[in-house]
């Protein structure tokens, strides 16, 4: 079966970038939980699993241009966050590396959130170039 665009709905069809991309938001999802578990002080609702999970789900699910910048954008917003958090915050996992649960599922959500940043890109400027 094919979408609107064409273009297979297999995750076999996926580009490379796509899929890294969608992987590492995955991964700092994992990473935010298990920051919670280790006692890291979250939200009762924290919104950064439910965004990179939700954004994960539109770059594989979704074929449009416009979701190949989710994959960017959701990564930067949470990128920017927790690096403002880690100044600003004198409770922040990354202030205490002593502590080395929170300290290191810390340091694994931000270079997945990273990764997914430049993947993002990547995948989103492979996609214009389909088009230029």
């Amino acid at each position: 079966m094919t979408s609107t665009t064409g273009s297979s709905t297999s995750l076999r069809a996926l580009p490379a970038a796509v899929k890294v991309n969608a992987l590492a938001m995955v991964v700092a999802v994992a990473a935010i939980i298990w920051q919670i578990a280790a006692g890291v002080n979250y939200p009762t609702v924290p919104p950064g699993p439910i965004l990179l999970g939700v954004a994960a789900a539109i770059v594989v699910l979704v074929r449009a241009t416009w979701a190949r910048v989710v994959g960017i954008v959701v990564p930067l917003f949470l990128l920017v966050g927790g690096t403002i958090a880690s100044i600003a915050d004198d409770g922040n996992a990354l202030r205490h590396p002593g502590d080395a649960s929170p300290f290191i599922a810390t340091i694994v959500q931000l270079a997945a959130i990273a990764v997914a940043l430049v993947a993002g890109i990547v995948a989103f400027r492979a996609r214009r170039s389909q088009y230029s």
